[in-house]
C-alpha cells in the first residue's frame, strides 16, 4: 500500500477561485467555531477546512491535530484524503485507513489516522477543498452525521465566499448615462481599453493567487524549521523548493503584466486630458493602436502608414478618439468578414496634399451590418459636423489639417 497516492495528477490549482484572501484568514473565527463544532457533533478529535492547492493542502481552519501538523498548517497534497474530495466533488469517507487501498497511509502511520469523513466547500462554484473529521479509531459515520458535516461545509463554503467576495471588493457596476457626442465618442473610444484591462486584470488575479499559494507552500517548510524540527521540515523540502520555482515563474508573469498595464494607463489617460493645440500624428497613431489593442488583436493587427515628421491642428484627445473609433471598427469588420484562421493585418491608407493629411481605413458603410459595436464608433465620429470624417471611394476616410512642428 502506498504512503503517497496523487489522485489529482498535475491539475494545476493556480487558477482557484480561493487565493491569497482565503490564505490570510487561516485563523477566521467563524471557520474555527466551524470545525469545533465538526468535532464536537461528530466526537472526533480532529477536524479541520482544508484548501487543495497544487503540490500541498492548506488548513484553513483546524482542531486537535498533533502539535507539528498544526504548527506547519500543512501536509504534502498527495498524503491528503481531501483530494479526494475534490477529484469526485462529493462527501469522501474513509471508515479503516488502514485497510483502505484507496487512500494514502503517510497519515495512518505517522499520526493513527483510522477514519475519515469529507465533504466539500466551495467557493465561486469550484470544490476548493473539504471540511472533514478525523479519527484514530476505526469506526462507521452514521446518515444523520454526514448530514451533519454537509450542513457545516455548505456554512464553511459560505463564509469562505463571503472572505473572497469582501475581498474582492465588489466595485458598482452601474453605469452613467452618456449624452453629449463628445462624451459618448470618448466613452466608446476607452471601450476596448476598457476590455482589455479586464483581460489584464484578469491575468494578474492569476498570477498573485499562484505568489501567494508558492509563499503559503513555502510556509510549513519555513515554520517547521523554526520549531527546529529539522526531521519534519525536510519531508516538505521538495514541495518547497518546487514552490519557489513556482515562484520565480510567477514574479517573472507580474513583471510581464506591469509591461502591459502602463501603455493601457497612458492610452487611457490621453483621452481624459486635453494637450495643446497641436499633437504628433505618430504619437496619435501610438495610443490609438495601444487603445484599440483588444479589437485589433482579433483581426491580425494593424499597419498604419510612416507619419513620423506630421503634425496636426487640434485636442489630442478627440484626435486619439476618432482614429482609435476608426481602427477598432475596421478591425471587428475585418474579423468578422476573414474566412481564415491566418488573418492579413488591416492596412491604413494615407494621403496627404495642400495643408491636409487623410488617413483611409479599408470600411464600407455596408460593412457595418451585423457589427453593431462597430456601427456605433462610425456614428459617434461621423455625426459631428465640425469633424472632417466621411465615407468615401469605399472606404473610411478620417481628415486632420496639418500643423507645423514644435
Amino acid at each position: 500500500m502506498a504512503d503517497r497516492i496523487n489522485v489529482l495528477g498535475n491539475e494545476s490549482r493556480a487558477s482557484t477561485p480561493a487565493s491569497d484572501l482565503l490564505l490570510a484568514e487561516a485563523r477566521d473565527p467563524v471557520l474555527r467555531r466551524l470545525v469545533e463544532e465538526a468535532a464536537r457533533v461528530t466526537d472526533s478529535p480532529m477536524s479541520l477546512v482544508t484548501l487543495i492547492c497544487n503540490r500541498i493542502q492548506l488548513f484553513c481552519a483546524h482542531t486537535g491535530l498533533p502539535e507539528d501538523l498544526a504548527a506547519a498548517g500543512a501536509t504534502d497534497r498527495d498524503v491528503s484524503f481531501c483530494q479526494f474530495v475534490v477529484r469526485d466533488g462529493a462527501p469522501f469517507v474513509v471508515t479503516d485507513a488502514a485497510t483502505d487501498e484507496r487512500v494514502p497511509k503517510e497519515l495512518v502511520q505517522r499520526y493513527g489516522v483510522r477514519a475519515y469523513f469529507g465533504s466539500p466547500v466551495m467557493v465561486d462554484g469550484s470544490v476548493v477543498g473539504a471540511l472533514c473529521v478525523l479519527d484514530t479509531n476505526q469506526r462507521d459515520f452514521s446518515e444523520s452525521v454526514a448530514e451533519l458535516l454537509e450542513d457545516l461545509a455548505e456554512r464553511a463554503s459560505a463564509r469562505l465566499q463571503e472572505l473572497t467576495d469582501v475581498g474582492r471588493g465588489r466595485p458598482e457596476t452601474a453605469g452613467l448615462a452618456v449624452d453629449e457626442p463628445r462624451a459618448r465618442l470618448l466613452e466608446l473610444a476607452g471601450r476596448p481599453a476598457f476590455g482589455e484591462m479586464r483581460n489584464v486584470i484578469g491575468a494578474t488575479r492569476l498570477a498573485l493567487d499562484e505568489l501567494s499559494l508558492c509563499v503559503a507552500e513555502v510556509g510549513p517548510f519555513h515554520r517547521l524549521l523554526t520549531l527546529d524540527d529539522p526531521e519534519n521540515a525536510l519531508s516538505v523540502l521538495e514541495s518547497a523548493l518546487k514552490a519557489y520555482d513556482s515562484l520565480v515563474v510567477a514574479t517573472q508573469e507580474v513583471d510581464l503584466i506591469y509591461g502591459q498595464i502602463a501603455p493601457l494607463f497612458r492610452s487611457i489617460e490621453s483621452l481624459m486630458v486635453s494637450a495643446g493645440d497641436s499633437v504628433s500624428l505618430a504619437e496619435v497613431v501610438d495610443l490609438a493602436s495601444t487603445l484599440s489593442f483588444h479589437y485589433t488583436k482579433l483581426a491580425g493587427g494593424v499597419r498604419w502608414p510612416d507619419v513620423d515628421e506630421v503634425h496636426i491642428r487640434g485636442p489630442r484627445q478627440d484626435a486619439v478618439a476618432v482614429l482609435t473609433c476608426a481602427v477598432s471598427a475596421t478591425a471587428l469588420v475585418h474579423h468578422r468578414c476573414s474566412s481564415s484562421r491566418s488573418v492579413e493585418p488591416v492596412r491604413v491608407g494615407v494621403r496627404q496634399g495642400g495643408n491636409r493629411i487623410a488617413l483611409e481605413f479599408p470600411l464600407a458603410e455596408l460593412d457595418l451590418h451585423g457589427e453593431p459595436i462597430a456601427a456605433r464608433m462610425i456614428a459617434a465620429i461621423t455625426n459631428d459636423s465640425g469633424r472632417d470624417v466621411r465615407m468615401a471611394d469605399g472606404g473610411l476616410h478620417v481628415s486632420f489639417n496639418l500643423a507645423e512642428p514644435p
